[in-house]
């Protein structure tokens, strides 16, 4: 299955985007991938994490998707088992670098989620990685 991680320019669309090309959905059905609707308050990002995102447009909708290393952020600041295997996926597969992913996690505001210590998630993402590698 493929995936695809989109972040709403608009937030309140999040459920836009879920409705009509998420998990489920019959667009998912007919090319076997999907789009998370995620808006700011749902997915941990560096703040500047627009100036990396890539814009599409869909008829009248347009859809932003993060870096893939800010992606990446995203998924080790939640760090569930499913995280961790598209981490490691993203990892093995050459998409990105586990230096420019711990950059970029040391660029997330601590303040917007302080209940998760820097380091820790650091320590989460080189485990991936050493995962990726075994």
């Amino acid at each position: 299955m493929k995936w695809i991680f989109t972040h709403a320019m608009h937030p309140e669309r999040a459920d836009l985007i879920e409705g009509a090309i998420g998990h489920l959905s019959m667009f998912h059905d007919s090319f076997g991938y999907y789009a998370d609707g995620v808006g700011p308050d749902t997915a941990t990002m560096p703040n500047d994490e627009m100036k990396f995102a890539t814009p599409y447009y869909i008829g009248n909708l347009t859809v932003v998707s993060p870096n893939l290393h800010d992606i990446a952020v995203s998924k080790c600041v939640a760090g569930r088992d499913k995280d961790a295997g598209r981490v490691r996926a993203l990892l093995r597969h050459r998409m990105f670098s586990i230096d420019r992913l711990v950059e970029r996690l040391c660029q997330i505001d601590a303040s917007a989620h302080p209940l998760q210590p820097l380091q820790p998630l650091v320590g989460w993402a080189r485990r991936r990685a050493a995962e990726a590698d075994a």
